[in-house]
């Protein structure tokens, strides 16, 4: 009886362990990339190796209880659950698959597309169906072994136990979106689960192809053309600390060129609405965009592609290809290459390897073989000192060295000495470094950020404040730069974002689509400090910041 009774228990333990190394081969399978790009992500901040340690070792309890919550359902003895598991490994395999062929894990922007759209299914097929094939017969193969084990070996896991795992699954991994801000993947078919949901509950923006331009010949072309959007950089800042942007003997020594720098109003107050705004080749005249007219007009690479250069897309601030911004798949079209930081990379080197990177494309640029670059920079997040490289740190004030210390409502002493050095190794290292490269080039410049920063409140955040709005969230510059550019642009006077597109276009060798209401930066700007939330749909209305400016 006793060794009957130890048989079993011997059994019962197999299935536990067999249950267990499923869950190991579904992690191999699936997620193991996407653990380790986190890990990687984690690992690369300035918060202390303690700090750093904890926040990867709580990855492992939830990726575990991710894992087997799927498994323990597949055993489940509820059907119910059953089900659920079979749609989670859907949605695992589903997650595979978009890695493969996109490089980045299911996202909202990727389902609102897919969910809206059907534009790229027939050309989708017909590229892929091998893949398509494969991913179709192992996964066969893996519920067919699915039911094999479970008929043979009657493991069993209880319906109450698989849905509670389920459960806190969801929770957990619902935390990691969140407190991320959907920059690091929910964990296995969770991720499929939550941008789904946020898909379907999200506004449906209308994406849809982009009108295509007319190739056209411009002689007068630059070879290169670089174009970079910055990330919280704030105009009066970098005239407090003396930037070297800001001062143009120091310009003309390096560049050669005519060069402009201005005090401009960014079009938004946050990143997402400015970064629309910019990608495309219209000025304010088109905004608010009521009736979703701007997503089926051509984006800045489509014009590009006509005055026949090589696009390029670098965004920085992503780990994986991750569309945002109000970007879909079908501003994929007219891009040659898009690039995005690695995973292992410290947050405050990720701009100088961005340029190592665009390096070699930058120095094939000459007459017949045109390259146009988009750098989308990481450049200075909240909290600043995650900005700061280690060997300026010591430079910070005592008390200032902490990244938590940007989230104290008494601190603004030491936000401002974490924003400042850290802007000044962001813009004026980066920038310097830049303008060696173009150094002797045919090239055209354009620089700017994608919105300010307000540091004179305690309470109020730093940009994309939807009340109470400073000017310091919309005060920016813009650094123009090229033989392109010659003498006839007033050296001062504000401008703004909305000038951007429709100088673009002329440095294309393109009219503005709409030249008589849409001035360019060679004009002085007479429309206002109004700025848009959101350009599309109600939210989509102008808004004016309540103070000038005082930093």
């Amino acid at each position: 009886m006793k060794s009957v009774m130890a048989i079993h228990a011997n059994l019962r333990t197999n299935k536990q362990y067999f249950i267990a190394l499923f869950c190991i081969i579904i992690f191999v399978i699936y997620d193991s990339g996407n653990f380790y790009r986190n890990t990687l992500s984690l690992m690369h901040t300035n918060s202390s190796l303690i700090i750093r340690y904890l926040k990867v070792a709580a990855l492992f309890p939830i990726a575990a209880i991710s894992y087997y919550s799927v498994v323990c359902c597949l055993f489940s003895r509820s059907r119910v659950m059953v089900m659920l598991g079979a749609s989670l490994v859907v949605g695992g395999i589903l997650n595979a698959f978009a890695f493969a062929m996109t490089g980045s894990f299911l996202d909202a922007m990727m389902l609102g597309v897919a969910l809206q759209e059907r534009f790229f299914a027939s050309h989708f097929i017909a590229a892929n169906w091998k893949m398509i094939s494969y991913v179709t017969i192992y996964s066969v193969v893996i519920f067919a072994v699915l039911a094999v084990v479970r008929r043979r070996l009657s493991i069993a896991c209880s319906g109450r136990l698989a849905g509670t795992l389920v459960i806190v699954a969801m929770m957990a991994n619902i935390f990691i979106a969140n407190y991320t801000g959907g920059r690091r993947s929910a964990f296995f078919s969770y991720n499929a689960i939550i941008a789904s949901a946020q898909a379907l509950t999200a506004t449906k923006v209308p994406f849809g192809p982009r009108a295509k331009v007319a190739d056209i010949p411009c002689p007068q072309c630059p070879d290169l053309l670089v174009y970079i959007i910055d990330e919280s950089v704030n105009y009066e800042a970098l005239a407090a600390m003396q930037s070297m942007i800001l001062q143009d003997a120091v310009l003309k020594k390096k560049l050669g060129v005519p060069t402009y720098v201005f005090r401009s109003y960014a079009a938004g107050n946050h990143s997402a609405v400015s970064n629309y705004v910019l990608r495309l080749g219209v000025g304010k005249s088109a905004y608010p965009d009521k009736t979703y007219a701007t997503l089926r007009l051509p984006n800045i690479f489509g014009y590009a592609k006509s005055s026949h250069y090589t696009t390029i897309f670098y965004d920085a601030q992503e780990e994986s290809k991750r569309l945002v911004n109000y970007m879909s798949q079908y501003d994929l079209v007219d891009i040659d290459r898009f690039m995005v930081s690695d995973a292992s990379s410290d947050l405050y080197d990720r701009d100088l390897l961005a340029l190592d990177r665009l390096q070699g494309f930058i120095d094939q640029a000459r007459p017949d073989r045109r390259i146009a670059v988009v750098l989308v920079k990481n450049g200075v997040h909240f909290p600043y000192v995650n900005s700061v490289p280690p060997w300026l740190m010591d430079g910070l004030p005592a008390g200032c060295r902490s990244p938590d210390t940007s989230f104290s409502a008494q601190a603004l002493f030491c936000k401002k000495a974490q924003y400042e050095t850290a802007l000044k190794f962001s813009v004026d290292r980066f920038m310097d470094k830049l303008f060696s490269v173009l150094s002797g080039k045919n090239f055209a410049l354009v620089y700017t950020s994608d919105h300010g920063q307000n540091l004179s409140s305690k309470y109020s955040l730093p940009h994309g404040s939807t009340e109470n709005t400073s000017e310091c969230e919309i005060s920016v510059p813009i650094l123009v730069a090229g033989k392109i550019f010659g003498d006839t642009m007033p050296p001062t006077g504000i401008r703004s974002h909305f000038q951007i597109p429709p100088t673009l276009l002329r440095i294309l060798g393109r009219a503005s689509p709409d030249p008589v209401r849409d001035s360019t930066l060679w004009e002085p700007w007479r429309g206002g400090s109004e700025f848009l939330f959101e350009p599309f749909d109600r939210p989509g209305e102008w808004r004016h910041p309540v103070a000038a400016c005082a930093y």
